[in-house]
């Protein structure tokens, strides 16, 4: 039985709670919003930046994530500021707010030609088996590799390593505008064992023969999540009508006064929110429905040594 499922579930399910802050989360997260436009006007971008990106992290917002592109543009960070116009801008399309639209499209018009891209070249001959490449702690995946990727400008750290094999790093700097540098992995020398020291033993282990018991198992962890999913749509999905009666309370023909569009787009969040709660949650109760039925029987080894010590005996049991 393939591991990928459950895992999906698990990570999507972590994604949904992770998009739920609570009511203190929400006053210090808007705290943060107002003390970054408030540096931001002053120009000390750093510091603004610092804020705005807790207030994200705390209640990510589509408006908080645009001040932070336009603070992190201003402070030289011009991959950062494109990567987040760009999740700013499928924000926009996706809620109809045309004038945030026209903002992240012109600011990305004006970062393309500036970004300053590094290619990682990892050449045949380096590519061991369970190589990994990261560019400043992150996984480079294969497919990009000899690729020139958008980063900001300063200096980076690139790594490779693989299993059995030295790690090698290098440092690598890029300007502010248009610059375009390649690094090459070169092949990896072997990890030498250090003299008189014997390579470690591992111990045999206990383990399970057949899935049967480990299966049912995961239909039931896969369950459990589904329904804890489906509460948290519930709850997201009865926030989102209520938000949306706050929106129409202070919205008219003529428009929304602030308190309206921050109801509207609470309501809209929300409601993003429940449907991917109870998607994902109908889906893992079924998956875990299927793993719990479809469970065969399992068998457990179980060892015991034989009484003059020098042997020993495995005998079986089988449950369901």
């Amino acid at each position: 039985m393939r591991a990928w499922p459950s895992a999906f579930v698990i990570l999507t399910l972590a994604s949904v709670a992770a998009a739920a802050p609570s009511a203190t989360e929400r006053t210090l997260a808007r705290e943060l919003f107002e003390q970054g436009r408030k540096l931001m006007a002053d120009k000390d971008y750093p510091k603004a930046c610092a804020k705005l990106a807790e207030s994200q992290r705390l209640d990510p917002a589509p408006g908080t994530l645009l001040n932070l592109a336009v603070c992190h543009e201003a402070e030289g960070k011009t991959a950062t500021a494109w990567a987040e116009f760009n999740d700013a801008l499928s924000l926009a399309k996706r809620d109809g707010r045309k004038d945030r639209i026209d903002l992240a499209t012109q600011h990305l018009a004006d970062l393309e030609p500036r970004l300053s891209r590094l290619t990682i070249e990892v050449p045949a001959a380096s590519r061991l088996s369970g190589l990994e490449i990261e560019l400043d702690g992150s996984r480079v995946g294969r497919p990009a590799w000899g690729s020139g990727v958008p980063v900001d400008p300063g200096t980076h750290q690139v790594t490779a390593r693989a299993p059995g094999w030295k790690d090698w790093q290098a440092e690598i700097t890029l300007g502010d505008r248009a610059d375009r540098k390649t690094i090459t992995v070169p092949a990896l020398q072997k990890a030498s064992t250090k003299v008189g020291e014997a390579p470690e033993k591992r111990k045999p282990a206990a383990r399970d023969v057949g899935t049967g018991s480990g299966q049912r198992t995961t239909g039931y962890v896969v369950g459990g999540l589904g329904i804890v999913a489906l509460g948290v749509g519930g709850y997201f999905g009865l926030r989102a009508y209520s938000r949306w009666d706050d929106r129409n309370a202070h919205c008219t023909d003529a428009g929304c006064d602030p308190t309206g569009v921050d109801a509207g787009d609470d309501a809209k969040q929300a409601a993003t929110i429940a449907n991917i709660g109870v998607g994902v949650g109908a889906a893992a109760l079924a998956t875990g429905v299927i793993l719990v039925l479809t469970a065969g029987p399992s068998e457990r080894a179980a060892a015991s040594v034989t009484p003059d010590g020098r042997g020993m005996t495995l005998r079986y049991q089988r449950s369901f």
